[in-house]
């Protein structure tokens, strides 16, 4: 499917239109070549003095507004499941800025989102490809036992989740986890019982001929694998867990 174009709209307009129940959300905030997120993080850079948003586009796919943040009226989406071209970092401005609206004056930023999906195609500044019901399809989940002690050591399980069913798959201290995405496009959600760590992070061959996962690449699927994840450690060379 193309990229189709989103009418452009005004504040008035917005509110006098229906409002679809999936919209895409993109901030546009001022950086230099001192200041900018790549430089400090999310969180570092949306709380330094110098943060400033100077715009937003709001489209549910046929309309699309752009104005500043706070002349948005919020309340039109709230509780509408939300797509962004980076979940993390408009979340971070959007949190920022409900901050701000609530010390400076009514809450003018609303409840927010039910859902807030993430997708590097989802969201493009005033142009959203495909459908944006579709962001947000299904993975292939698998876990690897690779606890010595345990009964299961050394077998694979995999669970095809999707976001119609919003499946979740609990995975075990000392069992790796891999998965692959067999829609276009999928956003995953990750809850954790620790920070996220990485001089701990371990890295096992997806395609490991002692595990023999049973991926389901015969519907036609060219997996995508990161550098890092095509020169991981064998089964036979992998830490262990007791």
């Amino acid at each position: 499917m193309g990229v189709s174009k989103a009418k452009r709209v005004t504040v008035a307009e917005w509110v006098d239109g229906e409002v679809g129940p999936v919209v895409g959300v993109d901030f546009e905030t001022f950086y230099s070549s001192t200041y900018s997120v790549s430089q400090m993080g999310n969180w570092a850079y949306c709380h330094d003095p110098r943060f400033k948003a100077w715009a937003v586009s709001v489209s549910d796919g046929s309309r699309t507004c752009v104005c500043e943040p706070a002349e948005f009226p919020w309340g039109t989406i709230a509780g509408r499941e939300w797509v962004s071209h980076n979940r993390e970092f408009d979340e971070a401005v959007w949190r920022r800025l409900k901050a701000e609206g609530c010390r400076l004056k009514a809450d003018v930023y609303g409840d927010g989102p039910a859902v807030w999906h993430c997708s590097a195609a989802a969201c493009a500044f005033l142009q959203l490809p495909r459908d944006l019901a579709g962001a947000c399809r299904a993975v292939f989940d698998v876990l690897v036992d690779l606890r010595e002690s345990s009964p299961t050591f050394g077998v694979w399980d995999g669970y095809m989740l999707t976001a119609e069913a919003h499946e979740r798959l609990w995975v075990p201290p000392g069992c790796a986890h891999g998965f692959l995405v067999v829609s276009d496009l999928a956003d995953f959600h990750y809850k954790v019982s620790a920070p996220y760590a990485p001089t701990t992070e371990r890295s096992l061959r997806w395609d490991d001929p002692t595990l023999d996962i049973e991926w389901p690449l015969d519907i036609g699927i060219s997996p995508l694998v990161s550098a890092k994840d095509a020169n991981a450690a064998s089964f036979a060379e992998c830490e262990k867990y007791r």
